[in-house]
């Protein structure tokens, strides 16, 4: 219980004071055209604060609904939040709130096509995430507030599915040939549920999955336990060229860092940070939990989706996460 306040106590100090949370909605496009409802965090001196991006699991985080932007501000950082598998703009809404009081501006969509009722052979498109990701970015300019956006200032950060679209906009390169003989070697969870899928993978499919995505307008990205890193090609990790951050959880089921994170990390350019969280499960990453969260995922058999460790409680993974992140970021030079 100590080391649970303790943590929260870290978490809040990390958060900082500085300034309010400022939310509004917006619609942006896909790279295919589609509309993208997307969500908005900034900086703000309002005090209207009110509950936001509360689901039947997980716990809201307090923000105000289209206030004005804190006067005065200098141009400001913008940083991209890409979902995971079957995700939405808010599934990182803690991590956004925070970011935000640090100052930041932080955009966050639900891609096309993601979404509880989402099919293996829906998400095992990895392409269009990174692609959204540049569509996005070509739309800044546009925004009614693009003027508070510092344009040299901009990182990304992916959690899951987004970690491997963040290291593809860092310029990491794709071959789906690798995924299908991984997973008849290793039966992880990541494998099992994109196992259906595999009769997609044709070469068609493969040589999109290959386009290059690097993304030179971003200054930094952070990879939160990425998934499909076997089939990231090695050259092109070596080779690396935007800074990255690469995250991992220790007890990770899904993406076991002992055939993910810490092979991809032998690739990566010599100085490469990578935080393995001791004691946490791939779901650590997600929000604060409701008390009941784990009773009513047990009702479609995912409970695991709640799981945390007593050793490493989602307050403390969240606090370790956030002050690694912000020491990254502000050493790339995208926060000050």
């Amino acid at each position: 219980m100590k080391r649970v306040l303790l943590a929260a106590l870290a978490l809040a100090w990390a958060f900082g004071a500085q300034a309010q949370v400022g939310v509004r909605d917006l619609t942006l496009r896909a790279a295919d055209g589609r509309p993208a409802p997307a969500r908005l965090w900034y900086p703000t001196a309002s005090s209207n604060l009110q509950p936001q991006g509360a689901t039947r699991i997980s716990e809201p985080w307090q923000a105000a609904p289209d206030a004005p932007p804190l006067p005065g501000a200098a141009p400001a950082p913008l940083i991209l939040l890409l979902h995971g598998t079957a995700g939405h703009r808010d599934g990182l809404g803690w991590l956004a709130t925070a970011l935000a009081r640090e100052g930041a501006w932080v955009l966050a969509a639900t891609h096309p096509g993601s979404g509880p009722g989402s099919k293996p052979a829906d998400i095992l498109r990895p392409w269009t995430q990174p692609e959204d990701a540049r569509a996005f970015l070509d739309q800044l300019p546009a925004q009614p507030w693009a003027q508070h956006i510092d344009p040299s200032r901009l990182a990304a950060v992916g959690y899951s599915l987004g970690g491997a679209s963040v290291l593809q906009l860092a310029g990491a390169r794709m071959d789906l040939q690798r995924l299908a003989p991984f997973c008849a070697q290793h039966d992880t969870g990541a494998c099992r549920y994109f196992r259906p899928a595999f009769t997609a993978l044709d070469a068609e499919w493969q040589a999109r999955a290959a386009r290059p995505q690097h993304e030179p307008r971003l200054r930094a990205v952070v990879a939160l336990a990425p998934g499909l890193t076997e089939t990231l090609e090695p050259s092109s990790l070596r080779a690396l060229p935007t800074p990255l951050l690469l995250v991992s959880a220790g007890q990770d089921g899904q993406l076991p860092p002992a055939l993910h994170a810490r092979p991809l990390h032998a690739q990566l350019p010599a100085g490469t940070r990578h935080l393995e969280i001791a004691d946490a499960g791939h779901f650590i990453f997600m929000p604060p939990m409701k008390p009941n969260a784990c009773a009513v995922l047990a009702e479609d058999g995912e409970e695991f989706v709640c799981w945390e460790s007593p050793q490493m409680p989602r307050a403390q993974a969240h606090a370790l996460l956030l002050q690694e992140l912000q020491a990254f970021l502000r050493a790339q030079g995208v926060l000050k």
